[in-house]
């Protein structure tokens, strides 16, 4: 099939820096064109950029003007308030409040503007079968695009606009709202990550026919258990009897990194041969910073290992170096992506008890549950994985096999063309 991928936040984009968001669409694509399909990516990159990404990729771009650094790393994904374009050049002279208001001002007046980019190219280019987005704030152009040409639009949604009360909030919550049922509404099918967001969905006046939940996933290739850590153990000092407790991700407040200041000391203090490896992290970054000046005055320096930004292909080896791999806060909604990449290397996993994961992980079965918060209930469970190798084994055994049935991006890809013929024939 021919499809239009559509990337229209300019801050995230395929061959850019970033953690989950990139991964997912990166994977994606690649998954796509494995099925034999034609994949054209409109984001905001510049031409000379989507020159490079095809090269590197083998995934076709149509460029928008704008641009940006396109190394991939892991846990350095922008978010909602955070890193947006535009904060940090105003961030220092104006009040939180109207900061904002004009990041999302930015982010509509953009969409405006990239309206006339997507209806241009379905103009010029009127052989796709349906078009593909990711949904965030303020996204109404590729909706209203899609409708103009009357081509079928798929939706993926991975948060609702409650996602800024972990940062900074919403600026236009009204005009927000209102986009989000819009686009929602009016799309031909929705892919949500999680059954929660799919309840979500449906209590704002979303049809539950056209709504089908698909978890994220992993490349079983990239991520699986017979690469081997030894060297980035070997690098940070990390002994053969070591239990390495491991992260992947940023340090912002949504992944919970700060839980394990409180978790290290308890697990340290009744287990001596457990590490902790942190892998993200960005120098400079206030809240990477501050966690590493806690860890010094805490007097933690021997039990942490800080591994900070790594090219996303060396992930993998980093996750290998690890025995016990850790999840320490996620929202009850979302579906992280580094819980099926530790799955994909057949990790046990410590997770918290949130709706969406419980329905991924199983207790006792492909992860050890903790109470979300808790830091004595993931001390508790950490523990009982650094004294129980064969219960490590089974979970990560486990972990490993579901990930190959479930939730893989091949599948994924696979199921989004299902829903794309069924379009195609009216039977949804």
């Amino acid at each position: 099939m021919r499809i239009l991928y559509v990337c229209s936040d300019p801050s995230i984009r395929p061959g850019g820096r970033g953690g989950g968001f990139t991964t997912h669409m990166e994977e994606m694509i690649e998954s796509l064109r494995k099925l034999g399909n034609d994949v054209v990516v409109l984001d905001t990159k510049t031409a000379r950029e989507a020159a490079r990404v095809q090269g590197r990729s083998n995934t076709r771009s149509a460029a928008a003007p704008a641009g940006g650094e396109s190394t991939a790393r892991a846990g350095a994904a922008p978010a909602p308030g955070e890193s947006r374009p535009g904060k940090d050049s105003i961030a220092p002279r104006v009040p939180r409040r109207l900061r904002v208001i004009l990041r999302d001002l930015f982010y509509f007046f953009h969409n405006v503007g990239f309206y006339s980019r997507v209806s241009s190219l379905l103009k010029e280019r009127q052989d796709f079968d349906f078009v593909y987005e990711r949904h965030y704030l303020y996204q109404f152009a590729t909706s209203s695009a899609a409708r103009k040409w009357k081509l079928p639009m798929i939706l993926e949604f991975n948060a609702s606009l409650d996602e800024t009360r972990l940062t900074d909030g919403l600026g236009l919550r009204p005009l927000a709202a209102f986009i989000e049922r819009f686009v929602t509404r009016r799309a031909s099918a929705v892919i949500t990550v999680s059954a929660v967001l799919k309840n979500y969905l449906v209590s704002r006046g979303v049809s539950p026919e056209k709504i089908v939940v698909m978890h994220n996933g992993v490349n079983v290739s990239k991520f699986n258990p017979a690469i081997s850590g030894d060297a980035v153990r070997s690098k940070f000092g990390l002994a053969s009897g070591d239990v390495v407790v491991g992260f992947v991700g940023g340090f912002s407040v949504w992944h919970g990194a700060h839980l394990l200041l409180d978790v290290a000391p308890l697990v340290a203090k009744e287990e001596k041969r457990i590490r902790f490896l942190m892998v993200g992290g960005r120098e400079g970054n206030p809240r990477f910073e501050s966690f590493k000046r806690e860890v010094l005055e805490r007097g933690l320096t021997a039990v942490f290992r800080f591994a900070g930004e790594v090219p996303r292909e060396r992930v993998p080896e980093h996750i290998a170096a690890m025995d016990i791999a850790v999840i320490p806060w996620a929202t009850d909604y979302g579906s992280p992506t580094k819980t099926f990449e530790y799955m994909g290397m057949a990790k046990a996993l410590v997770a918290p008890r949130v709706a969406a994961l419980e329905e991924v992980l199983v207790h006792e079965e492909t992860a050890l549950f903790a109470a979300t918060g808790n830091v004595q209930d993931m001390a508790g469970a950490i523990l009982r994985l650094a004294s129980d190798k064969a219960l490590r084994g089974t979970l990560g055994t486990n972990a490993r096999r579901a990930v190959e049935e479930k939730y893989n991006w091949d599948r994924n890809a696979a199921a989004v063309i299902e829903i794309a013929k069924k379009l195609a024939t009216g039977k949804t």
